[in-house]
Order: C-alpha cells, then sequence, then structure tokens
C-alpha cells in the first residue's frame, strides 16, 4: 500500500475507533519508514530484527 492509502487509512481509522496507530518497519525497509514518515508516524521506540 502506498503513501496514500496508507494515509486514508490511518485517518480513518483515528477518526472512527483508534486514539493512536503503531507501525513497524525495520531499519531496512527504507520504502515503508519513508511511507510511515510521510503519512505522519513518528519514531517513539526501537526494536532489534535478530536474522538466523
Amino acid at each position: 500500500m502506498g503513501g496514500r492509502g496508507s494515509a486514508a487509512v490511518v485517518q480513518e481509522a483515528l477518526a472512527r475507533v483508534y486514539r493512536s496507530i503503531s507501525s513497524y518497519a525495520n531499519e531496512l525497509n527504507h520504502q515503508a519508514r519513508a511511507v510511515h514518515r510521510d503519512v505522519g508516524f513518528q519514531e517513539v521506540g526501537t526494536w532489534a530484527t535478530v536474522m538466523l
């Protein structure tokens, strides 16, 4: 889902049901992280991705 679709889903969810929304994209997923920034998500913490 691109930026416009993501923005529409986030706006609708916040308007109808949720007070906040979270999402996760690891540090290697640059495209998803850019969409998250464009939609208005803010980084508030970090997680470690472990690949075995």
